[in-house]
């Protein structure tokens, strides 16, 4: 199955977004 090998560009941005967003949250909570 290529394409679990291949990174998905949504799942990639949507961590990154993810990865930012939530420690905000945390903080301000």
């Amino acid at each position: 199955m290529p394409s679990l090998l291949k990174p998905d560009m949504k799942s990639l941005i949507w961590l990154g977004i993810g990865a930012v967003l939530v420690p905000k949250l945390l903080r301000r909570v």
